[in-house]
C-alpha cells in the first residue's frame, strides 16, 4: 500500500506529466500513455490470466488509431517480454488469434474507409511524418541534444531530485545486494524484471534514439518512473533505523508535494489562466459588445475553435497586402509581433499580444 500511494503521489505531482501536452490540454499524449500502461498491465496479467492477451488487441488498436506508428512502441514492449520470457510466460492461441483478430477489426474499418476517402495519400504522408520523419530527422526543427530528456526531467521534476537523492543515500548498504539481485532476475529472465527492462527501452530509451526529441514524448515514461521512485522510497522507508533520518525524508517527502503543486498553481494563473489570456480579452470584448469579428496576424487553432464555437464569431487571418480592406467599426486586430496600421485603438494586451480595436 505504501508502494502504490507514493508512487502515484509523484505521478500526480509531475509538473509535465500535467501540463505538457496530457493532464491540462487533453491532448492524445494524456489517453496514448494510459493505453501504453494498459499493455504492461495486461502483459503483466497475462501470467495468471491467460485471457488477457486478448485484450492487448482493441488496446494496441486504439493506440494506433491515436497515435498511427506510436503503437510500435508498446508492440516492442510486448515482442521484448515475450522473447525474453518465453520460457516461463506462455500464451495460448486461442487469445492471441482473437487480440490479432479484433486489432484488424478496430484498425481494418477505419483504414478501409481512410484509403476510399484519398488513397495512399494519407498512409504515404503519415509513414513519411509519424514514422521516417520522427525517427531519422529533426521533424518541425525540433533540434535536440540525445540527453534531451535527462535535461526534461531535472528542469520540470527538480523538487523530487532531492527526496530521491536522500533515499539513494539511505538505501547504500543495500544497492550490491540490490544490484546482485537485479542481475541474477535478469539472468534467471524474472517475468518482473524484464518487463520493467522492455517498458524503459519502449519509453525512454527509444524515445531518446529517435532525431525528433519533443518534451511530451516522454509522457509514457512517468508511470513507470513514478513507479520506480514509489519503490526506492519504501525501501528507504524500511531502511530508515533513526527518528530524525525519518522525519527528515518524510519532511523532504512533504516539500517535494508543496514545491510541485505550487508550480502547477502558478502555471494555472500565470500561463493557462484564459481571464489574463487573449482568450479572456476576446470574450470580454464579446461580452460587451454581442458579436466579435477577429482578425489575426497568422493562424492559430485553439483561438480560431474559441471564437467559432464558444463565441459564436468569426476569425481570419489578416490580409497584409489589403489591410484594412475587410475591417469594420468594433472588429478585433489581434498581433503578436507587428504593428498593426495607423488609427486602431488598442484595447488590451495579453501574454505578449495586443488586441486593437478598429474605430
Amino acid at each position: 500500500m505504501l508502494f502504490r500511494s507514493l508512487a502515484s503521489l509523484v505521478l500526480a505531482t509531475g509538473f509535465a506529466f500535467i501540463h505538457e501536452h496530457a493532464g491540462r490540454s487533453g491532448n492524445a499524449d494524456a489517453p496514448f500513455t494510459l493505453l501504453v500502461t494498459e499493455v504492461v498491465a495486461l502483459a503483466w496479467l497475462s501470467q495468471r490470466h491467460p485471457w488477457a492477451v486478448a485484450w492487448l488487441g482493441p488496446t494496441l488498436g486504439a493506440i494506433f488509431l491515436l497515435k498511427g506508428p506510436a503503437v510500435l512502441l508498446p508492440l516492442l514492449c510486448l515482442v521484448g517480454f515475450k522473447v525474453l520470457c518465453r520460457h516461463r510466460v506462455r500464451w495460448a492461441a486461442g487469445p492471441v488469434c482473437v487480440a490479432v483478430v479484433a486489432f484488424g477489426l478496430s484498425v481494418g474499418g477505419w483504414a478501409y474507409a481512410r484509403y476510399a476517402l484519398d488513397g495512399r495519400q494519407f498512409f504515404a504522408a503519415m509513414l513519411e511524418n509519424d514514422l521516417w520523419g520522427v525517427t531519422a530527422t529533426h521533424l518541425e526543427g525540433h533540434v535536440q541534444g540525445p540527453l534531451f530528456y535527462l535535461n526534461v526531467l531535472q528542469r520540470y521534476h527538480y523538487e523530487w531530485l532531492v527526496p530521491i537523492a536522500i533515499a539513494a543515500v539511505v538505501c547504500r548498504r543495500a544497492w550490491p545486494i540490490v544490484g546482485r539481485h537485479i542481475l541474477a532476475s535478469i539472468r534467471d529472465r524474472e517475468p518482473v524484471t524484464v518487463l520493467m527492462i522492455c517498458w524503459f527501452v519502449a519509453t525512454f530509451v527509444l524515445p531518446s534514439v529517435m532525431q525528433t526529441r519533443i518534451t511530451w514524448y516522454l509522457n509514457s515514461f512517468y508511470p513507470l518512473g513514478a513507479t520506480l521512485c514509489g519503490l526506492l522510497f519504501e525501501h528507504a522507508g524500511r531502511s530508515v533505523g533513526r527518528a530524525r533520518l525519518t522525519e527528515a525524508f518524510v519532511l523532504t517527502v512533504c516539500l517535494a508535494v508543496v514545491v510541485a503543486e505550487s508550480k502547477s498553481l502558478w502555471r494555472l494563473h500565470r500561463v493557462t489562466n484564459l481571464d489574463t489570456s487573449v482568450q479572456g480579452g476576446l470574450r470580454e470584448h464579446a461580452r460587451r459588445t454581442g458579436h466579435i469579428r477577429v482578425f489575426r496576424d497568422k493562424h492559430y487553432e485553439n483561438e480560431a475553435f474559441y471564437v467559432r464555437a464558444v463565441l459564436g464569431g468569426e476569425f481570419s487571418v489578416r490580409d497584409r497586402e489589403r489591410p484594412r480592406h475587410r475591417f469594420r467599426s468594433g472588429d478585433l486586430v489581434v498581433t503578436a509581433s507587428e504593428s498593426p496600421e495607423a488609427g486602431l485603438v488598442l484595447s488590451a494586451v495579453a501574454d505578449g499580444h495586443r488586441i486593437y480595436v478598429v474605430p
